[in-house]
């Protein structure tokens, strides 16, 4: 038995026969979750250490762990990282942590930041699908959480001087939220280009 939870489409205990690794216990359990983000596993002191660089003790001494970089492990970037399992390693998937792109932009939403993985406010806006032809890119803003408080505090990104290679990207942090505003002038163009097709 191997148990497989969290962020996988059928939690639970897998029976395995013969040797598995992790990418087919992984499949066992249908797969990851379009949320999911890191995942580590743990394992019982008597079936030997876990062959991963960053492998530990626990505190009580009884279990190896180890964090696993699933996108990575996905990518296959690093084969040796996809290793055996072995009888009762529990395999713990995580939901990963998101940034948010709203305003003016073609698909606003929220984004899963990767274990480990940094997204820069260029990247987002590309899962964003890119700037609505309405946005005014200048005056974005990144909406950032103060440490210790439920407030966010404001912090102004040129878009476009970044798009242009005139300014060097932003990286952002989990929960933030690029907020891209819209240009009052092209918004009225807009509509008054509607109205005009309609009237026509």
């Amino acid at each position: 038995p191997v148990s497989v939870i969290g962020s996988v489409k059928t939690p639970g205990v897998q029976q395995v026969q013969g040797r598995k690794t992790i990418l087919e216990l992984l499949a066992m359990a249908g797969g990851i979750d379009a949320d999911a983000g890191g995942a580590r596993i743990t394992r019982r002191k008597e079936y030997g250490p876990i062959p991963l660089k960053n492998a530990t003790a626990d505190s009580s001494g009884e279990y190896f762990v180890a964090d696993l970089d699933l996108a990575s492990l996905l990518d296959a970037h690093n084969p040796q990282e996809n290793i055996e399992v072995k009888p009762y390693d529990v395999l713990s998937v995580s939901s990963g942590e998101l940034v948010y792109v709203i305003g003016q932009v073609r698909r606003p939403g929220g984004f899963v930041l990767r274990h480990g993985k940094i997204v820069s406010a260029l990247q987002a806006l590309a899962m964003a699908e890119g700037l609505d032809k309405t946005a005014k890119p200048q005056q974005a803003h990144i909406l950032r959480v103060v440490a210790g408080t439920e407030q966010r505090t404001e912090i102004p990104v040129d878009l476009r001087k970044i798009l242009d290679s005139k300014s060097s990207d932003v990286p952002l942090m989990p929960n933030d939220i690029l907020f891209v505003p819209n240009s009052a002038a092209k918004s009225a163009l807009g509509r008054g280009i509607e109205a005009a097709i309609q009237i026509g």
